[in-house]
């Protein structure tokens, strides 16, 4: 039995010698071609890949078995062949070679270093915002929240006295209580800050507007503070809208604020909006998440972008030389397929900004050389991912080609719940896709499977619907959905949770 972490963190290999051939059963460690199973499953936490450590570990463990060296204390010395059996495709019939393979493909994914996780901002000494965090002024009438926020954020100023605000969240990290400290409290209670200086040194008399960049939840929780206090209005891109206006629904996704946002004016991407004589763009730019855009406007004669999560840069060492870079945040859990970031790579170059104002790094400029190196960086990432899986990349690489909606919900005894399950084919063509609800125990559903055809790259939805039982227990329970891909089960892959109640 060896320790074979990767996929996930409890696997193992199980190795055997049989007719004087010795035989590795090795689960989803790796498949044929030196190849993982699947890229989404060495993302651990949140934004971060260390299941791609392990497996360089677990692979190079099961190498030394195979060569012959000492692996806890034992050896496999004088067997005839070698053979990995994994869970899912051929048997890998030349093991040392495909092991080589993916530990070139596993040392490629570590070269972009930080383009998979931005790490915690340094320190910054406490007189420079206790007790009260300040704006940065970066222009007449723009002003950045400053690097002490927890998720930076925007004001533009107009000259009538109203303010927009481009984002809203906390103060300071420490208000999210997600991780040791959290206890069971309510993670994302908000409180207001930075709006007494707006009043008091900027003569700001309204928060006119606030519009969110994404979804996420340390970048949104300030919003419905703005909306119930100050009467502020809330613009958002469609895609963004969907989410925050019923996040239970869509909180399989990653730091969904969990409180619906009033959204008083819905965006298509492209379209423009003008505010106290600004004129703003906004963008679809399916970047750090799926549900995620990038507004553009002139502001005191320089090109802005608001970039939310996604445009960022990083130091990067090279012939001993520290170098910075930008890149494209990546978050697989998040909801991701390769031509994502490629839009997000057209969006910059259509704003061509002269400077760039994050999510959660320094405000910095912005020219064509950065955008070449941008677009440089996006395109050696997706070569890296797709020499790490099989082909058609997608397919072994979007954790959401189907998702369950909604995904929370609360139902009454007896009735019905409706659910949409959101299909996207990644094959290269058409593909039939057949579904079936596996609900919890007392409760009734047709067990025939609902089909749909999707051309290749296409999308589309199957309606599926289950009734509760004729009790309540108020239990939050797993309902899953079976789904079938040309007849081939694939299991219950996608899921929601449900309450039955009085």
């Amino acid at each position: 039995i060896l320790p074979a972490k990767g996929h996930t963190m409890g696997s193992v290999a199980l190795l055997a010698v049989i007719d004087g051939n010795l035989i590795a059963f090795t689960g989803d460690l790796m498949t044929k071609g030196g190849k993982l199973y699947q890229l989404h499953a060495v993302e651990y936490t949140y934004g971060d890949m260390v299941g791609a450590l392990f497996v360089m570990q677990s692979i190079q463990a099961l190498r030394d078995c195979l060569t012959g060296e000492m692996v806890a204390g034992r050896t496999f010395d004088g067997v005839q062949d070698a053979t990995l059996l994994p869970s899912h495709g051929d048997p890998i019939e030349d093991p040392v070679a495909d092991i080589d393979r993916l530990g070139t493909s596993l040392l490629e994914l570590a070269s972009l270093g930080r383009g998979l996780r931005v790490a915690g901002r340094d320190s910054i000494p406490e007189p420079l915002f206790l007790p009260d965090p300040k704006f940065v002024s970066l222009s007449p009438h723009l002003l950045w929240g400053g690097t002490w926020t927890c998720s930076f954020f925007y004001v533009l100023l107009s000259d009538s006295g109203k303010a927009m605000f481009i984002d809203y969240g906390h103060a300071f990290t420490p208000h999210m209580h997600i991780f040791a400290d959290h206890h069971g409290m309510e993670s994302m209670r908000f409180i207001e800050h930075h709006l007494k200086e707006l009043r008091n040194q900027w003569n700001v008399h309204s928060v006119d507007l606030v519009v969110p960049t994404h979804i996420h939840d340390d970048h949104t929780c300030g919003i419905p503070h703005l909306q119930k206090h100050y009467g502020t209005q809330c613009y958002a891109l469609d895609v963004v809208a969907q989410v925050l206006t019923d996040p239970a629904a869509w909180s399989s996704t990653p730091c969904t604020f969990d409180k619906p946002i009033r959204i008083d004016r819905t965006l298509r991407d492209g379209e423009s909006f003008q505010w106290e004589g600004y004129d703003f763009d906004v963008y679809f730019a399916p970047g750090q998440t799926e549900f995620h855009s990038v507004l553009s406007a002139e502001i005191d004669g320089r090109k802005v972008a608001f970039t939310g999560d996604n445009y960022m840069q990083h130091e990067v060492v090279q012939g001993g030389k520290t170098y910075v870079r930008p890149f494209q945040t990546t978050v697989l859990r998040n909801s991701y397929q390769l031509d994502m970031h490629r839009r997000c790579v057209d969006v910059m170059r259509k704003i061509e900004p002269e400077l760039i104002c994050p999510g959660h790094i320094d405000v910095f400029p912005c020219d064509k050389s950065a955008l070449d190196e941008y677009a440089s960086f996006v395109e050696r990432k997706e070569r890296v991912f797709r020499n790490l899986v099989g082909q058609p990349a997608d397919a072994y690489i979007d954790l959401f080609w189907v998702r369950l909606l909604p995904y929370i919900t609360t139902v009454k005894v007896g009735t019905s719940q409706q659910y949409s399950l959101m299909v996207r084919n990644n094959f290269e063509r058409p593909v039939t896709f057949e579904a079936r609800l596996s609900p919890p125990i007392g409760w009734h559903t047709d067990d025939a499977y609902l089909s749909i055809v999707l051309e290749a790259g296409g999308r589309g939805q199957i309606d599926l619907s289950a009734t509760a039982p004729g009790n309540a227990d108020g239990v939050r329970r797993l309902i899953t959905a079976e789904v079938r891909v040309d007849g081939a089960s694939q299991g219950p892959v996608a899921e929601a949770l449900v309450s039955v109640v009085e």
